[in-house]
């Protein structure tokens, strides 16, 4: 995210324990694309299924460009879903779309430039198959090749919606991977001789 965002890498400890809250503040120096278009009237959301706190990125979100942040706790607060909720890492993708589309909709209806940002997980190692993609690749063999052909269903889906939205032609939209790692491309049946890209 802050490569993509910030044009910068992050060098940060890679045990979960060693990222949470040991940072006084992200990379305060840091000049983001969030930056950038909050000075420009941007109103900025970014949403995800899973605790904004992993990996600081909530401190991230409002230190740069201050973003509305609606994570698994902002969801269980606004009732969308239920206090006891939990599904792989927060809840399945299929309902982050759903909830993206209203909001998509309602920040367009205020009439002031937006940008919205959304993470993704299910295919997050070892991966997670929706039950509404279950039947439909049934024959794909491995939970992590399930979860890619699942992910991608379900991005064709909410593109294909994006584009009969009215806002749709003033828009610009990104379609970005997390990260490249060569030791799955084998699980996913890449030969090792190919380049596994993020992007």
């Amino acid at each position: 995210i802050t490569g993509k965002l910030c044009g910068i890498p992050l060098n940060m400890p890679m045990g979960i324990n060693e990222y949470v809250g040991k940072l006084p503040t992200y990379l305060p120096h840091a000049h983001c694309l969030m930056n950038v278009l909050a000075k420009q009237g941007y109103n900025q959301v970014y949403a995800q299924g899973s605790s904004g706190d992993f990996t600081q990125k909530r401190d991230f979100w409002r230190v740069h460009g201050n973003v509305t942040i609606h994570d698994i706790e902002h969801y269980k607060r606004t009732g969308k879903i239920p206090n006891d909720y939990k599904v792989f890492w927060g809840f399945e993708d299929r309902k982050l779309y759903g909830f993206v589309r209203e909001e998509l909709d309602s920040l367009a209806s205020l009439g002031a430039p937006f940008a919205f940002y959304m993470l993704t997980v299910d295919t997050h190692q070892p991966g997670f198959v929706d039950d509404s993609c279950q039947a439909q690749f049934a024959g794909t063999q491995g939970v992590l090749p399930k979860s890619l052909r699942c992910a991608s269903f379900q991005l064709a889906r909410f593109l294909d919606w994006a584009e009969q939205r009215p806002w749709f032609s003033n828009t610009v939209i990104a379609v970005m991977g997390d990260h490249a790692m060569p030791s799955l491309s084998s699980k996913v049946k890449i030969s090792p001789d190919d380049t596994l890209y993020w992007t």
